[in-house]
């Protein structure tokens, strides 16, 4: 495992224990773009947007543009690096600003009396930038790392599944009652086998595993398949099922914007097959003891005798 912790452009961070038992990754690691898939930093951007908190991601993108413009001019006082400057102060760190972070009152103050005061230097936002990756690094990284290994589907894709899982769970529950009602009452012999109802057992399973599919955050085939389709602009179920398939072939071709979506850590990906194939077992084991309890009850005229 890569540890950083080393002096950086964004400061000195300790490297953050995955909660995972994945070693060490420290948060400068993947803001670098020093880790592969699930840790890249789209991995991370994605995540934060999932969290409605990517102001902070965009924040440190937008004063490392700030240092390069400044660098690149040797001054902090024209153009391009004045604009760069007063982009990241009205964006980010005025009261009531569009993407206003989280720092100190002290810290916001500091910053804004730089301005006034014309004492803008290629630092002036670095120690709000610390404290901000900081911040990411205590509280979202580690959620971060956490999903990382235990969820491949975005909550998006996960609403979804959930409720095609309720529409299919419907279905099958209308179907089983209404072989059990019309064994009750039509009198017609064929349908007196309990083993009609077993026709509703496809939309129990369906319902079953997709709704605990999206109530887990994981599809099994994709898990197995080594991708995550985690992304707000996520693709088709069966475009990522052909990605995993795709990424198999030895000269395969596989675009810049899907490699976020191939999970290429070993141990990130060996942890959700595991899950995938535990959560689809599990659907199955669910749904053959549910349909053995609808088969198990009697006939529809030893249930309504009248």
């Amino acid at each position: 495992m890569r540890k950083s912790g080393r002096k950086t452009n964004k400061g000195t961070l300790l490297p953050v224990t995955n909660p995972t038992g994945n070693g060490d990754i420290g948060i400068n690691e993947v803001l670098e773009g020093q880790r592969v898939s699930p840790y890249t930093k789209e991995n991370f951007k994605a995540f934060l947007e999932s969290e409605f908190a990517e102001e902070n991601l965009e924040f440190v993108d937008t004063v490392e543009q700030f240092k390069e413009t400044a660098s690149d001019t040797n001054s902090v006082a024209e153009e391009p690096a004045l604009d760069k400057a007063n982009q990241v102060k009205e964006t980010f760190i005025v009261n009531e600003a569009p993407k206003q972070v989280n720092i100190s009152s002290e810290m916001r103050d500091m910053i804004l009396d730089a301005f006034e005061n014309k004492s803008l230097d290629v630092h002036v936002f670095d120690d709000a930038e610390k404290e901000v990756i900081t911040m990411m690094q205590q509280g979202p990284f580690l959620r971060f790392l956490k999903s990382a290994v235990s969820e491949n589907i975005s909550q998006t894709h996960a609403n979804w599944r959930k409720q095609v899982g309720i529409v299919s769970l419907t279905i099958a529950v209308t179907i089983m009652l209404s072989f059990i009602l019309l064994q009750a009452f039509s009198g017609i012999e064929v349908l007196d086998s309990r083993y009609w109802r077993l026709v509703g057992f496809p939309f129990l399973f369906v319902g079953i595993s997709y709704f605990q599919s999206g109530k887990r955050c994981v599809c099994s085939a994709l898990a197995v398949q080594g991708v995550a389709m985690k992304k707000k602009d996520h693709r088709t179920w069966w475009e990522m099922y052909g990605l995993g398939k795709k990424k198999k072939t030895k000269d395969a071709v596989i675009g810049e914007d899907e490699m976020d979506m191939i999970v290429q850590d070993p141990y990130a990906r060996e942890q959700l097959r595991k899950l995938g194939v535990r959560y689809f077992y599990e659907s199955i084991i669910i749904s053959a003891f549910s349909m053995l309890v609808i088969l198990i009850l009697p006939p529809g005229d030893d249930i309504y005798p009248f």
